[in-house]
């Protein structure tokens, strides 16, 4: 998972999500067992998966959030998950949704463009 995710969901470390309590215990419930289990892999910037599998930071919604890109022979895939919330922002990506923890961060990463590598 990516390290600044994790550490920004991190109780101890003090920051207080825009949604508030949203998401209260969800990192004490889900993620510090299997962290503390020793079956999390903290990555930064980006991390390949394999020859065909890379994960790259898009920060916005979180400031971890992640998109995977897909390359396979002349294959090519992006999959965005939370960079985008509804099919309007593809039309305006100018338009956050109420979810967006860095609502200028998130409208930037959705106009940064995505090169393969």
């Amino acid at each position: 998972m990516p390290k600044t995710d994790f550490d920004f969901w991190n109780p101890a470390n003090g920051y207080k999500p825009l949604l508030g309590r949203g998401n209260q215990n969800v990192f004490e419930d889900s993620v510090a067992p299997v962290h503390e289990a020793g079956l999390t892999l903290l990555w930064e910037d980006c991390y390949t998966i394999d020859e065909n599998l890379r994960l790259d930071l898009a920060p916005g919604h979180t400031p971890g959030s992640s998109v995977l890109t897909l390359n396979s022979g002349s294959d090519r895939a992006v999959f965005v998950g939370d960079m985008l919330h509804s099919p309007v922002q593809i039309m305006e990506p100018d338009s956050n949704s109420c979810f967006c923890e860095d609502p200028a961060g998130a409208r930037a990463t959705r106009f940064r463009p995505l090169t393969p590598r």
